[in-house]
């Protein structure tokens, strides 16, 4: 667990582009541990799923969304062929898809 520069708890690791380590088993412990354990920011990507990371802090965050801060990245594009490649989109559909 880690400090943000504002103070904000952060967690240090849920998942990382295609380790799979936010699960959907414990998604519905998630918020409530987040939350109790003073975590209030959390950071996401659409390239760590694509946008599973997304769906999951969704649920787990249900009807309590104002007490944590959410950031979320975008631009890095993973092939859908091969994990392992990446790419850059800054084209504005892309933007608003991923966001």
């Amino acid at each position: 667990m880690g400090r943000g520069r504002r103070g904000d708890r952060v967690a240090e690791r849920l998942a990382a582009p295609g380790d799979g380590v936010l699960v959907d088993v414990r998604v519905d412990r998630l918020g409530d541990r987040a939350l109790e354990l003073g975590v209030n920011f959390l950071d996401t990507a659409d390239m760590y799923g694509p946008y599973k990371n997304e769906e999951l802090l969704g649920k787990a965050l249900k009807g309590r969304r104002d007490k944590v801060v959410l950031a979320t990245k975008f631009g890095i594009v993973l092939d859908p062929n091969d994990p392992t490649k990446r790419g850059v989109n800054g084209k504005p559909e892309y933007v608003r898809q991923a966001v």
